[in-house]
């Protein structure tokens, strides 16, 4: 068993006999993913800082008197604490606008799955009620809007081709985006394989993340990355040391500089 007063976070489920031995493993494994995005979501939202891809808070028991998953903070506890606070809060008001979209549909996971078996979903802190969502709560999807314009994407050409030609642009670590293109425009492009490169175009954003969601390719912009290789040396030369000391070959720099 979880000891409590040692900030410890609990989704439980309760009611209509649901318990582990009621419900599959995979579904059992689906809520504790669905926990998982949307806390570190909300962390990653309001504190760009925090490097989420360590293990902030882990998985640790689950309990059988109803269907209780526990889960303990390990790193920046005050602030997996309160935005754990936030969550709840944008439950209790009904109110999800401060949360991130990616949040608000797994909580929406939540709710299907509680609307499923006929139970109540309720986030705990040490034993204590916070917030709980029922058969009858509706969570809305949160519609921030989007917005249009021209601009140019400079990115890595990972992948090309295809039945259905498209390519596969890196922008960064974490933005990649798939652009449908024309069989003529993938044969001019893939001899940029591996390059990187500029597409020009008409773009679509989410207004609340600013990831581009749609993208019409027109045109090529040549990336002079030799440019950007000869203005960095420049600064290495005349500086005694400082960032880019670690960085020596044009790839290398641009792997830094399209890193998000």
């Amino acid at each position: 068993m979880a000891e409590y007063n040692d900030n410890i976070l609990e989704l439980n489920f309760s009611g209509n006999g649901i318990n582990p031995y009621t419900v599959k493993p995979s579904e059992i494994a689906t809520q504790v993913v669905n926990f998982e995005e949307i806390l570190l979501n909300v962390i990653k939202e309001n504190n760009p800082e925090i490097d989420t891809d360590q293990i902030l808070f882990s998985f640790i028991n689950i309990g059988d008197k109803s269907l209780d998953i526990f889960f303990k903070p390990l790193l920046s506890i005050p602030l997996i604490l309160a935005s754990y606070q936030l969550i709840s809060d944008g439950i209790n008001s009904n109110d999800y606008s401060n949360l991130p979209a990616k949040s608000v549909e797994s909580l929406n996971k939540i709710a299907k799955f509680a609307r499923k078996y006929n139970c109540i979903a309720t986030f705990k802190l040490d034993d204590r009620s916070l917030a709980s969502i029922t058969k009858e709560t509706i969570i809305n999807k949160i519609d921030y809007g989007v917005f249009e314009g021209e601009t140019i994407l400079y990115g890595k050409l990972t992948d090309i081709g295809g039945e259905k030609p498209n390519l596969h642009l890196k922008i960064n670590e974490e933005n990649k985006i798939i652009i449908d293109i024309s069989e003529e425009d993938a044969q001019k492009l893939a001899v940029n394989l591996y390059q990187y490169i500029g597409l020009k175009g008409s773009a679509m954003w989410d207004a609340k993340t600013y990831q581009v969601i749609k993208f019409k390719f027109n045109s090529v912009v040549p990336y002079n990355g030799c440019n950007t290789f000869n203005a960095i040396n420049e600064i290495k030369n005349n500086i005694t040391s400082g960032i880019w000391d670690n960085y020596n070959s044009e790839n290398e720099i641009n792997e830094a500089l399209f890193r998000k």
